[in-house]
């Protein structure tokens, strides 16, 4: 088999790591899967891109960083496959389930407050249930709560980081 050696987001890796002690609790060999931080030139992330010895290469992320990876990745032709910031429709059709219409798109929409490559951006709805899927859509939006990220009860933690939400307010003025 391979080896896995993953690199996680500076601004996310405590799921990363967890998921390493996971694979060691459950008798995944030493080696097999191994996490490794750094932030910014001359890291972790960049060594990986232009390492002779990796193989291949799989990111989910930002356009620009997928853009260095691959010129990174090009000198060795390195197989690469990405996921780059996913703008993702909803189509709702006159035939639907509203209940489970309304459901996905909520949760497609606002889950991890909309910070998923693989969310939904926007939404597309028949005419004849426009108003009615609208209606439902912002009524489950306004019942969700808004709260810490650990509180059990909370619908929508905050935002990543002050940057993101700078940028997510910058959209609004």
């Amino acid at each position: 088999g391979n080896a896995v050696v993953v690199k996680p987001s500076e601004e996310t890796p405590f799921t990363t790591t967890l998921l390493g002690e996971v694979m060691n609790e459950v008798g995944i060999p030493k080696g097999v899967y191994n996490v490794v931080h750094g932030f910014g030139p001359n890291s972790a992330g960049e060594f990986l891109t232009r390492h002779k010895g990796v193989d291949g290469i799989t990111f989910t992320g930002e356009t620009g960083t997928g853009a260095a990876i691959m010129k990174a990745a090009a000198d060795d032709i390195t197989d690469i496959s990405f996921e780059l910031g996913g703008k993702n429709p909803a189509l709702v059709f006159a035939d639907c389930d509203m209940d489970k219409a309304v459901e996905g798109t909520l949760r497609s929409a606002f889950a991890n407050c909309g910070q998923v490559c693989l969310g939904t951006e926007r939404v597309y709805v028949e005419r004849e249930i426009y108003d009615t899927f609208v209606e439902r859509l912002k009524s489950g939006a306004e019942a969700l709560k808004l709260g810490q990220w650990d509180d059990p009860e909370t619908d929508m933690g905050p935002l990543i980081s002050e940057e993101h939400r700078s940028k997510v307010l910058s959209y609004y003025r």
